[in-house]
C-alpha cells in the first residue's frame, strides 16, 4: 500500500474486523514543496517552483496523512529553513483545529510563507514537521532544497 487505509473485512460470519495500515498513527508527509502559491488542495504539488528572487515570499506546503480521530484535525506545523552552511535562517510554526466529517486517516495540505528581504542569493533547505496533537506523533521531516536567485 502506497498510502495510509483502513481495512474492513469478515472472516466466516464472525463480526467485521479492520486493520490500519500502516500500524502507527504519526503522520506522514507525502510531498514537501517550495510552490508559487496556495490557495486550495492540489497546490503542493501543482504549483512546485524550484527558485524565487532574493526578497520574495517563499511558500513551504506539504501533502501529508493524518489520522482523524474523534471528527477533529487537531495539528501544530513547523518549518525551519536552512542556508548552504547548514545555518538556520528562520522558522515559522502554526496550529490548526477543524472539525471533519469522518475520522481515519485523511489527505491534507498546509503551507507557511516567510519572507526573504534579508536572505542572501544561493542553496536553501526547508525542513517541515507535523505534529499531531491528539495523540502527540511527529511525522518524519518533510525535505525540500531550493535557490534564492
Amino acid at each position: 500500500y502506497e498510502r495510509p487505509v483502513v481495512l474492513y473485512y469478515y472472516l466466516d460470519d464472525d463480526e467485521p474486523q479492520t486493520i490500519d495500515i500502516p500500524g502507527h498513527r504519526r503522520p506522514i508527509i507525502e510531498e514537501t514543496n517550495l510552490v508559487s502559491s496556495w490557495q486550495t488542495y492540489g497546490d503542493a504539488i501543482e504549483n512546485s517552483i524550484s527558485e524565487v528572487e532574493v526578497g520574495s515570499e517563499v511558500n513551504i506546503a506539504s501533502r501529508y496523512w493524518i489520522y482523524i480521530d474523534n471528527n477533529t484535525n487537531d495539528n501544530f506545523k513547523q518549518v525551519e529553513i536552512y542556508n548552504s552552511n547548514d545555518e538556520r535562517v528562520d522558522i515559522q510554526t502554526s496550529s490548526g483545529e477543524q472539525v471533519t466529517q469522518n475520522s481515519g486517516w485523511q489527505s491534507w495540505e498546509s503551507y507557511l510563507t516567510f519572507y526573504t528581504s534579508d536572505w542572501e542569493e544561493g542553496a536553501y533547505t526547508a525542513r517541515m514537521l507535523i505534529r499531531d496533537n491528539q495523540n502527540q506523533e511527529v511525522s518524519e521531516a518533510g525535505i525540500v532544497e531550493f535557490e534564492l536567485v
